[in-house]
């Protein structure tokens, strides 16, 4: 999936993400899975939503980081840890 990403860009959804608006004026974002309470800032990524141009770098960052962390005999490890 980041490899299509990577190369053709565009949008990635999980199956369980419901959209309620547009994404028509995104690009190169991703998700967000938290926020800090006391900064009100983001704290960690979240890959169920991600919105990149064809070629992006980011993209690029996260296919080394699947590339060098992934372990298939670890439950729920098929995904790089953003």
């Amino acid at each position: 999936m980041l490899g299509l990403l990577y190369r053709f860009g565009g949008i990635y959804l999980d199956t369980d993400v419901i959209v309620l608006k547009s994404f028509a004026k995104r690009r190169n974002v991703i998700g967000a899975q938290s926020v800090d309470p006391d900064t009100k800032t983001w704290s960690r990524l979240n890959n169920a939503v991600m919105i990149f141009d064809k070629g992006h770098p980011l993209v690029y960052k996260f296919i080394e980081e699947f590339s060098r962390t992934f372990d298939g005999n670890k439950w729920g490890h098929m995904k790089s840890f953003l």
